[in-house]
């Protein structure tokens, strides 16, 4: 019914590093916009690291703005 269904090493590496590397960017922009929204702020003046969105001294969690940026 479902067919083969394999990972194989490296070739599943070959085979998904671009589609996972573009969902990880969308996800990282809604999470980033999420939170420049909640503080009226650009996102490219937020800066990403560890889990944690960060802005002049503020900080959230990516939880923290995760059903905010799933309904971008």
């Amino acid at each position: 019914l479902l067919g083969t269904r394999i990972t194989a090493g490296s070739t599943s590496m070959r085979a998904f590093h671009e589609p996972l590397r573009a969902a990880g960017l969308e996800a990282r922009r809604r999470l980033v916009g999420a939170a420049a929204r909640r503080w009226g702020v650009d996102p490219a003046e937020c800066r990403v690291g560890d889990g944690v969105i960060r802005h002049r001294g503020r900080a959230l969690g990516f939880g923290s703005v995760a059903e905010a940026a799933a309904d971008e």
